[in-house]
């Protein structure tokens, strides 16, 4: 199976309003928090399966590769944020497992490869597609 890797220009403004600012202190291995009530943030370092709409991971690739699967059957604008907690996606790679559907419109695996990123995964219904944001 060919996997889909993170573009090195990638530029879509459709998603700018939606990257809510924030600081990590790395040094303290922790986040501080200046998001909105709906957002779930955790700390993740293994192989994890996303559950929750909005859900907000801080991806820990620091030790090594792992995989983040999304859900098989997500709603129409079903969303994901996803961080660079340590900002080491260039040395140990996320792996984004499409699970049936489409990643920006390819039905492969998205290779998480450019440090320090934000993404964020919308879904859509009608096109049975993974739209990403990206900021870095």
């Amino acid at each position: 199976m060919n996997n889909l890797f993170l573009p090195r220009i990638f530029d879509n403004h459709k998603f700018d309003n939606e990257f809510p600012i924030f600081k990590i202190d790395t040094n303290k291995f922790c986040a501080t928090e200046p998001f909105t009530y709906k957002d779930k943030w955790k700390i993740i370092c293994n192989n994890y399966t996303v559950m929750d709409d909005n859900e907000c991971i801080f991806a820990n690739t620091d030790y090594r590769s792992w995989i983040l699967t999304l859900p098989s059957n997500p709603t129409h604008k079903y969303r994901v944020q996803i961080i660079d907690y340590f900002g080491t996606w260039d040395r140990n790679n996320l792996i984004i497992y499409h699970n049936g559907n489409k990643i920006m419109s390819v039905k492969e695996n998205f290779i998480c490869d450019i440090k320090n990123c934000y993404l964020i995964f919308k879904f859509d219904i009608i096109e049975k597609n993974w739209e990403i944001g990206m900021k870095k």
